[in-house]
């Protein structure tokens, strides 16, 4: 048997190393503490040893997470006479790349799959069904994979990585923090967005590669970010730290130059803790909402592609005020006297951004 791996994934506890065999029809167990001996290989059950094998694995508390013979299999080693479970089918024909779950206790996270549709003259594609979809989710207790709507960039090439609550991604030759937003209950699909932390593109120099190598997978160790990318005849790893806060500096005190204007003429301003809030809400009166993509700004106005639904109604406008109460709650108020007291540095960040705020 190879003793080659392909995929891994560390144990809850870090002791133990489990991975897929090149060969695709055996498990590796590794032990950290074990040294330079060989992997303990294990055979894997008949139905998830179908079709090439299993592509991604995840440890679970249950034991693991297993994506092969196109559905996704919860094992358990320990126990092998115990047949595997199956949890999901996988969207038609979808070769998965990457897998994840959301941070979350035991089954309280999603999990996330990213990959492309491989269609044939033998497996065509069903009718209007959008081959594009590059990353799908499977909340917690279902049994069905739904499209992620990705924004601002063609497709993600590598799966989600988090640190806690952030989350970083790979999006064609670009490295992004970003998040998905979900509106439970809603027949909204979840959205996927994001910021570009690392132009990985500016690595596109080989010429023989014709400018085409990508963000194939990522990860996040401590402070920093590793990325592997590929090609078509070479690949490199590439490293950068994983930036202090999760919104762009210029375009946080481009923002911030503006209270002081703001609190003079009454306005109240909260600024949230924790990840970035990425949607843009209004709520008039109780009865008049909008949600969308559009700022309140000049590039939105004049310039960039944005939309935003209008919703007429108070059912709609009591989900939106529930909303902005948990929002505010998990913010900070900004009050006169104390943005009057902030240090003299950023009052230099402050006019400094907000020379640039209409290229923002």
């Amino acid at each position: 048997m190879n003793s080659g791996a392909s995929e891994a994934a560390f144990s809850s506890d870090g002791k133990t190393l489990w991975a897929i065999s090149r060969e695709g029809d055996a498990l590796l167990r590794f032990q950290t503490d074990d040294g330079a001996k060989a992997p303990q290989p294990i055979k894997l059950p008949e139905a998830i040893d179908q079709d090439g094998g299993p592509m991604q694995l995840q440890t679970d508390p249950k034991g693991l997470l297993i994506a092969g013979a196109a559905k996704l299999w919860l094992w358990n080693p320990a126990e092998p006479k115990v047949a595997p479970k199956a949890l999901a089918t996988f969207p038609p024909q979808f070769e998965v790349s990457g897998m994840v779950r959301t941070p979350g206790k035991g089954n309280e996270g999603a999990i996330l799959i990213s990959g492309y549709h491989s269609f044939s003259d033998e497996h065509p594609k069903p009718k209007d069904f959008d081959e594009t979809e590059s990353l799908y989710r499977l909340a917690a207790g279902k049994k069905s994979f739904v499209p992620v709507f990705v924004r601002r960039l063609e497709r993600v090439t590598a799966a989600p990585a988090f640190s806690g609550e952030r989350m970083v991604f790979g999006g064609s030759y670009d490295v992004w923090e970003g998040g998905v937003e979900v509106e439970e209950p809603s027949e909204m699909p979840p959205t996927l967005w994001g910021q570009r932390i690392a132009p990985l593109a500016m690595c596109n120099t080989d010429g023989a590669n014709s400018g085409s190598m990508g963000v194939h997978q990522v990860t996040i160790a401590g402070d920093t970010v590793w990325a592997t990318m590929r090609g078509h005849l070479m690949g490199s790893v590439v490293s950068f730290p994983l930036p202090s806060h999760t919104d762009n500096w210029l375009v946080f005190n481009a923002g911030r130059s503006h209270y002081e204007h703001l609190l003079k003429s009454g306005v109240k301003i909260y600024e949230r803790r924790g990840p970035l809030l990425h949607a843009k809400t209004v709520l008039i009166d109780g009865v008049w909402s909008t949600v969308g993509s559009a700022n309140l700004d000049r590039r939105s106005f004049l310039h960039n592609q944005e939309i935003n639904a209008v919703v007429l109604g108070p059912e709609f406008g009591a989900q939106m005020q529930a909303m902005f109460d948990a929002d505010i709650a998990a913010s900070n108020a900004i009050t006169a006297e104390a943005w009057s007291r902030r240090p003299l540095s950023d009052h230099v960040k402050e006019m400094s951004a907000r020379v640039w705020a209409y290229w923002l």
